[in-house]
């Protein structure tokens, strides 16, 4: 008996479709190691594969673009040459390609571009002309975003926002990674992967996981290596420094936590070498 699917298919008379999502315009900027030529070539092959059926539909208007945004932008790169045929995969703007956008309010917006020497010039630059929109014009804080492409240098325009005493809340999707939970996990996966770092050990030490103060482990690094013992904390973690050998000057704090909860740590290197990853 033919499957279900085999039979509709056969009742429908109609041959399977393939569907081809993309977007040229944002691929151009390696979003997700998106490649436009990508886009092209797999168009061009599915189009050939029934020449006569296929249709390639297009958007034609815009929902997200600003009129004086596009104006800049088309500014700032007109010198850019239009036509370079050994670059295969460019993707040129066309007639087509120049689509309305929507119109959502009459206030008469300005572009500006920042230019630096340095990346934290160009964050004061941005800083001050926030402050200046907070307070010659009705926005708060809540009104503006700064968009990156990566994470990688977003601190620095959170450290300028923050000298000039603007408030910033950075998207969780952004800052996910920097939060201090992940960060303490982060440690606690290194160190059991690699627990013969002292590098390693002293990140799991100052996690809220196990809390140790900076205080004490600088004087039992210090107290230790006098006594060539190259990794301290490693044998702190490991319960192989007697208690009485510890300086006395410690915070009671960390006393506990060497009675309490070190000796757990055992239990999840055992647990780390038993269980296979995910």
């Amino acid at each position: 008996m033919p499957s279900p699917t085999r039979r509709l298919r056969v009742e429908e008379k109609e041959e399977p479709s393939i569907f081809l999502v993309g977007d040229q315009k944002q691929s151009v900027y390696g979003w997700r190691d998106a490649r436009v030529e990508v886009v092209n070539t797999a168009t061009k092959y599915l189009m050939n594969i029934r020449p006569k059926g296929g249709r390639q539909l297009h958007i034609r208007q815009s929902f997200r673009s600003r009129p004086a945004l596009l104006h800049f932008l088309n500014d700032v790169f007109s010198g850019v040459p239009k036509e370079k045929e050994d670059v295969r995969w460019a993707f040129r703007y066309r007639k087509s390609d120049h689509f309305p956008v929507l119109e959502s309010d009459d206030h008469d917006l300005t572009v500006g571009l920042a230019i630096a020497p340095t990346r934290a010039r160009a964050a004061s630059a941005v800083g001050d002309d926030i402050v200046r929109l907070l307070q010659e014009n009705a926005y708060q804080p809540k009104d503006i975003a700064i968009c990156f492409r990566s994470r990688t240098h977003y601190r620095v325009y959170e450290d300028a926002l923050a000298q000039r005493g603007v408030p910033t809340y950075v998207y969780r999707g952004l800052g996910f990674y920097d939060s201090p939970e992940v960060r303490d996990i982060q440690a606690l996966i290194r160190y059991l992967a690699n627990p013969i770092s002292e590098l390693r050990a002293a990140e799991v030490l100052r996690s809220r996981f196990i809390g140790f103060s900076d205080t004490g482990l600088s004087l039992i690094a210090h107290q230790h290596r006098r006594r060539a013992k190259e990794t301290p904390l490693l044998h702190l973690l490991k319960q192989a420094i007697p208690p009485e050998t510890l300086p006395p000057t410690i915070p009671s704090e960390d006393h506990a936590i060497i009675t309490n909860i070190l000796p757990k740590v055992t239990a999840w290197l055992d647990i780390a070498d038993q269980i296979p990853p995910s």
